[in-house]
């Protein structure tokens, strides 16, 4: 619903576009309310361009990773969790195939959408390089040196997550976005693994410091 206050805004305002974070789940047959929220907004948008000549371009993003990723990115988990219990735990067996594409990446496709060739297009905003989710384990195992150990666990059956590609046949298929330079998956998963040992390392310098404040205190 928000998604249509913004449109009829939009109409009100004769705003140029309309670009919508949309996802490649989208089309899918996984994805549960989260692609059902998003098949539902973009009928909406296509709906305000038809009758209402509300242009748009929607695009829907692939798995996304890098830095200043919250708590629920993948990545990000596996990373912490590699740090602070030398383990990573994943549910399935890590054959699932994805697409990894870097934020610096996605925000600079998310720019260049902006030209007039894009108007009223589904563009599909995803990594250039594929890679086994074991493979990318393995690639944060081998740059911590080998100190984690990955634990693999039988996948539920709730059918929310893809194994190889996301995509059933539907209408409106999107454009993939082909990049002319993109950020290397291994430097960027070594970033990541700066910036959140960076964060455990000042979180615990913190404790520290708190626990010297009150043991001063109960002297």
């Amino acid at each position: 619903m928000s998604t249509a206050y913004i449109l009829e805004a939009c109409r009100k305002n004769k705003v140029k576009r309309f670009i919508y974070a949309s996802t490649i789940y989208v089309y899918s047959e996984q994805g549960s309310f989260y692609r059902s929220s998003k098949q539902s907004a973009e009928l909406f948008i296509e709906n305000y361009q038809q009758i209402y000549g509300v242009d748009y371009t929607v695009l829907r993003y692939g798995s996304l990773y890098g830095k200043r990723a919250n708590k629920f990115n993948f990545i990000r988990q596996a990373i912490h969790q590699a740090i602070t219990e030398k383990k990573i735990m994943r549910l399935g067996d890590g054959e699932e195939i994805r697409d990894y594409i870097n934020v610096l990446d996605a925000a600079r496709a998310s720019v260049d959408i902006l030209e007039e060739e894009y108007v009223n297009k589904y563009i599909m905003v995803t990594g250039m390089q594929t890679i086994k989710v074991k493979d990318l384990l393995n690639m944060i195992k081998e740059i911590l040196q080998g100190s984690v150990e990955i634990q693999y666990m039988n996948a539920k059956s709730d059918n929310t997550h893809y194994q190889i590609t996301p995509y059933s046949y539907r209408p409106k298929v999107a454009m993939k976005y082909i990049p002319k330079y993109f950020y290397d998956l291994g430097q960027g998963i070594l970033d990541c693994i700066y910036e959140v040992d960076a964060e455990i390392k000042y979180k615990n310098s913190l404790k520290t410091i708190d626990s010297n404040v009150i043991e001063v205190r109960h002297c």
